[in-house]
């Protein structure tokens, strides 16, 4: 990737957090979880050389098949060291 022109955090969960905030401890990990599984849809709508920040790495192939599909752009995707939900604040905490 020559440069990142655009950083964009798939953040799911924080969107409602609320929401996951009031559920049992175990549901709450799920829906976490679960919200971490969808945020790859994102990679969809983003432009080339983005860097793109999620709970769950996307794999490669999925990557190389959003560039084919959407015109050969290129995204890199990162998770942080831990996620505990709070994507915002699991970037902030991940000294990486």
């Amino acid at each position: 990737m020559n440069f990142i022109k655009t950083i964009y955090l798939s953040n799911i969960s924080e969107d409602v957090w609320p929401f996951i905030a009031s559920l049992k401890p175990k549901v709450a990990k799920r829906e976490i979880m679960e919200n971490g599984y969808l945020s790859d849809r994102a990679v969809l709508t983003l432009p080339s050389n983005s860097l793109f920040i999620s709970p769950n790495k996307a794999s490669p192939k999925f990557l190389k098949y959003v560039s084919l599909l959407v015109g050969h752009i290129e995204v890199e995707s990162c998770v942080p060291a831990k996620i505990k939900g709070q994507l915002s604040l699991d970037i902030l905490n991940d000294a990486k």
